[in-house]
């Protein structure tokens, strides 16, 4: 079993595809919400709160259909929010820290809108192993709320390309694990 089967982290390709027209709008929807909620003293991810189009909502519908597919029936909590939350960096702006989301999900997911080849994240397993997985731009990876991980510096071609992963959430009212050993 490879590391990727044992912690239960679940890559789908090509998740959700855009156009550049759409691109270009979504991305500015991006920078008008970085500027409006970031806050550097905490952290270089921010929620998504105001769109002009409805990309975030499908996108989070579209993860929420894929999580019932693959985890069977569960029963969403009370407190979850469909609210989806981005990481932006570029080669002289990021932070890199191991975090887990155990306070706010039981499923994560992280769906790449807009990366460059070499771009990647880190997990650590329960035994502290850490694995490197090279990311793609419109990959999804779902794995367990509990699991620890964290965004790599980037590696950019492009140096002041922004590279844009969005953080999606789901708590129910399932533990994780009951939820991850299904699979």
């Amino acid at each position: 079993m490879n590391f990727l089967q044992f912690n239960k982290i679940i890559s789908i390709k090509n998740f959700y595809i855009i156009s550049d027209l759409e691109r270009a709008q979504i991305n500015k929807d991006i920078e008008y919400n970085y500027l409006k909620y970031s806050n550097p003293s905490l952290g270089y991810n921010f929620s998504i709160r105001e769109y002009n189009n409805s990309f975030f909502n499908k996108l989070y519908d579209k993860f929420l259909t894929e999580s019932f597919r693959i985890f069977g029936n569960f029963s969403i909590s009370e407190y979850n929010s469909s609210l989806c939350w981005c990481y932006r960096s570029c080669n002289d702006d990021f932070n890199s820290l191991y975090h887990d989301h155990t306070k706010t999900s039981n499923i994560n997911a992280v769906y790449y809108y807009q990366t460059q080849e070499g771009d990647s994240i880190s997990f650590l397993s329960k035994n502290d192993e850490e694995m490197v997985y090279n990311v793609s731009e419109g990959e999804l990876l779902i794995f367990p709320g509990n699991l620890t991980h964290k965004p790599n510096p980037p590696v950019s071609v492009i140096s002041d390309r922004y590279r844009y992963s969005i953080n999606i959430e789901i708590r129910t009212n399932e533990t994780t694990e009951e939820i991850f050993n299904r699979i």
